[in-house]
């Protein structure tokens, strides 16, 4: 139940922080596209009503020292307005949401493409996201969103 507290209290922060309600969130690997931002980067990708979100996390694991070593963290965070924004998309240029198991979740994460989610800027950047959840449903309520 603690955990649950303290994700409702995070959430409940970024949206004093960002002046904003949480519409969805993903875990991600941010690829590149963003300014000089460059990645891999492992995070979390969130949609609330002013715009998109990035950020990334410290992770202290036994699992992530042992084959990382003494690799120091680096803090990235940035954010995409919704003015700023042209599309969003997945690598297949689809905007339609699809329902999955969660099982075929974690099998579409590990495929080179079903779930990469690109949001496309008005300066013609565009951002590529690998998400864990179907880019289609982060699609959906984008689209929903800006309504």
């Amino acid at each position: 139940m603690k955990q649950k507290n303290d994700i409702q209290e995070f959430w409940i922060k970024k949206e004093k922080e960002k002046n904003s309600k949480l519409v969805i969130v993903t875990a991600c690997e941010y690829l590149h596209g963003y300014n000089d931002v460059t990645g891999p980067i492992y995070g979390l990708l969130y949609l609330m009503e002013n715009g998109f979100y990035f950020e990334n996390f410290e992770n202290n694991s036994f699992m992530n020292s042992l084959f990382q070593g003494n690799k120091k963290f680096e803090k990235v965070n940035f954010n995409i307005n919704l003015n700023e924004i042209n599309e969003v998309k997945n690598a297949h240029g689809q905007k339609r949401k699809e329902k999955l198991t969660f099982i075929n979740k974690i099998i579409n994460f590990f495929s080179i493409s079903s779930n990469i989610f690109i949001i496309k800027i008005k300066n013609n950047d565009e951002v590529f996201f690998k998400c864990f959840d179907p880019p289609l449903n982060i699609c959906e309520k984008y689209y929903q969103l800006i309504k």
